[in-house]
């Protein structure tokens, strides 16, 4: 029975592993007690989204004691001054779209040998609007070639998109489509196979896995609507 997540929550999973068994599901938990987080994980769910370092840090490092299987994504803006602690911190961030990160960390990752780098995704943007973050898809492929030159590029495992929020369903489909054509592209042209597209949350996950991603973010579909 489940005690702190909606029972719809079971329904939705199923129906995604029903749509596409290839896609993961990250449940989106900033915020989120461990008593959820651990609901989750009970339903089959081991891949856990964070936004902000402060809010997340006592709650990873207490589960990563009790239950190390979990996989913690970085799915937040990337603010300078906690770059190398989300390296430290997390499995995968999502959400690279500078140079001066992917510098920064390269340089700690030389200064900290010891240390594993995370993986990866660069968020790719179809916004005007800069505050939430991405390169622009016109400029991926500079960004990319001055990425390719450094170490941590091995750690390079996909792209993440986040589409602009006024976008209709017709925009939707297309961003989505040109995202999966980008990924494909990249695949081939970089002799990266299987590169995650991560795309698609709890208001159109399901356009985004018909159009290609093979990773959706979830939040309130999962755990319900936060209480403010």
């Amino acid at each position: 029975m489940n005690k702190f997540i909606p029972v719809a929550s079971k329904l939705i999973i199923q129906q995604i592993r029903t749509q596409n068994p290839k896609v993961e599901i990250v449940a989106a938990s900033k915020t989120q007690s461990e008593a959820k987080i651990l609901e989750l994980h009970n339903l089959g769910i081991n891949h856990f989204g964070e936004n902000y370092f402060s809010e997340s840090k006592a709650k990873i490092c207490s589960l990563r004691k009790t239950h190390p299987q979990l996989v913690w994504h970085y799915i937040g803006r990337i603010q300078n001054k906690f770059a190398t602690k989300l390296f430290d911190n997390f499995d995968i961030i999502q959400t690279v779209c500078e140079m001066k990160t992917l510098l920064k960390w390269e340089q700690y990752q030389k200064d900290f040998p010891e240390v594993v780098c995370p993986n990866w995704y660069i968020q790719v943007s179809w916004d005007a609007n800069e505050n939430r973050g991405g390169v622009h898809h016109s400029k991926l492929k500079d960004l990319l070639y001055e990425a390719s030159k450094l170490e941590i590029f091995s750690f390079f495992k996909g792209i993440m998109v986040l589409p602009p929020a006024s976008s209709s369903v017709d925009e939707l489909k297309r961003i989505y489509s040109e995202a999966r054509s980008i990924k494909d592209n990249l695949e081939i042209k970089l002799s990266l196979p299987s590169l995650v597209l991560s795309a698609g949350m709890s208001q159109d996950y399901e356009i985004a896995i018909n159009h290609g991603s093979t990773m959706v973010r979830l939040g309130e579909v999962l755990f319900g609507q936060r209480t403010k």
